[in-house]
């Protein structure tokens, strides 16, 4: 979250809005359990392949993909990806 939040578009806006305290605290309201990153994961390929070549999504997607879950995301760039629950459109 940190890193999309600090990343900015060519236009100087922020590739994410949303401030990672804000929503950390939001979803630790939620009782929302963070899964760690594992060796597994970093060695593991994507099944279904992305329609783009950004690492950090591709790596997101096979925590995922491996763990069972669904990468709940704002970023349209993967929206129909079938790991994916997208929320508010932005990104």
């Amino acid at each position: 979250m940190r890193l999309k939040h600090n990343a900015r578009h060519r236009s100087g806006a922020r590739k994410s809005p949303f401030d990672p305290g804000a929503v950390l605290s939001v979803l630790e309201d939620q009782d929302v359990v963070f899964v760690p990153m594992t060796m597994r994961h970093a060695a593991r390929a994507l099944d279904i392949p992305l329609g783009h070549r950004d690492p950090f999504d591709e790596l997101l997607l096979v925590q995922a993909q491996e763990e069972g879950l669904q990468l709940l995301t704002a970023d349209r760039l993967l929206a129909d990806h079938p790991l994916t629950v997208t929320v508010g459109g932005r990104v």
